[in-house]
């Protein structure tokens, strides 16, 4: 299992991300509110691009502000998905 760890999300979202992707504020905050729900500092990499179990991460959360916030979007599992495949691309890319 290829991990990635919270470091490399932020460097990747600081450096690549924010001049890569039109409205990156919008998505780095929404995957900023989602990390706030994990726990640990380094991630599965299949588990981060599973829109599935970020849908599961959230749904088991749904009392906490930071997933009420997500859940105010319209399927933010994919938006979050998808943005952390631009990340783990990027982070492969840079190694």
């Amino acid at each position: 299992m290829e991990q990635i760890t919270r470091t490399q999300i932020q460097e990747s979202m600081d450096t690549y991300v924010k001049t890569y992707i039109t409205d990156a504020e919008w998505h780095i905050s929404l995957v900023e509110d989602f990390m706030h729900l994990l726990t640990g500092n380094s991630f599965n990499v299949t588990d981060l691009q599973d829109s599935r179990w970020i849908r599961a991460i959230i749904d088991n959360n749904k009392d906490d502000e930071y997933a009420k916030r997500i859940l105010m979007r319209n399927m933010p599992e994919r938006y979050i998905s998808g943005l952390f495949n631009v990340v783990i691309r990027e982070a492969n890319h840079g190694r």
